[in-house]
């Protein structure tokens, strides 16, 4: 995650270093409220609805560049107006409702709460914020395995093997490669 703050100063963090968002995408810390949310459907109440768009480069081909894309549904005559006013400053492409929902099951329903929640909010006082996740919210291997050989294919199909072999090379040697 990526945040540059107005006074220029940045932040990043990746998901394993990141323990908000470990926690959050685990389901761990969020309100009961977002366990049974009554917006979780597809005639929405607002105007427009913004969300990271999972699984576009499965469905529509895109590379992903853990840049992110952003799913937007227009809900609405005033949405639409609204999208329209800035589209010309965005890039697009229309894609049809299920093929939005499909990576994207939230979009239209509830998250199911963390199995381990409640025992989490309970120690929540007793340890300290990086044992609690670790404890609590630590992926299953098969999961970091997946997302060590997507970043692997990912900069394979950006840098080639070649290109990867003298990355690999320039790191031991404490230099860094820029993407050609």
């Amino acid at each position: 995650m990526f945040f540059l703050f107005e006074n220029g100063m940045e932040s990043f963090h990746t998901l394993d270093q990141d323990l908000m968002l470990q926690a959050f995408l685990k389901n761990s810390c969020l309100r009961p409220s977002c366990h049974n949310c009554s917006y979780k459907t597809i005639h929405r109440q607002s105007d427009i609805t913004l969300a990271d768009f999972w699984g576009i480069n499965n469905d529509l081909g895109y590379t992903d560049d853990d840049s992110g894309i952003s799913l937007v549904f227009v809900n609405s005559d005033k949405g639409e107006t609204t999208f329209n006013f800035i589209r010309h400053d965005l890039i697009c492409e229309v894609t049809d409702l299920n093929t939005a929902i499909i990576n994207n099951p939230t979009a239209v329903k509830s998250v199911l709460p963390n199995e381990k929640r409640a025992e989490f909010f309970s120690k929540l006082d007793d340890l300290e914020f990086d044992v609690l996740v670790k404890k609590y919210c630590a992926e299953e291997k098969t999961t970091k395995i997946k997302r060590f050989l997507d970043s692997l294919v990912y900069v394979v199909k950006t840098y080639g093997v070649v290109g990867v072999v003298k990355k690999l090379i320039s790191r031991r040697k404490g230099n860094d490669i820029k993407k050609p």
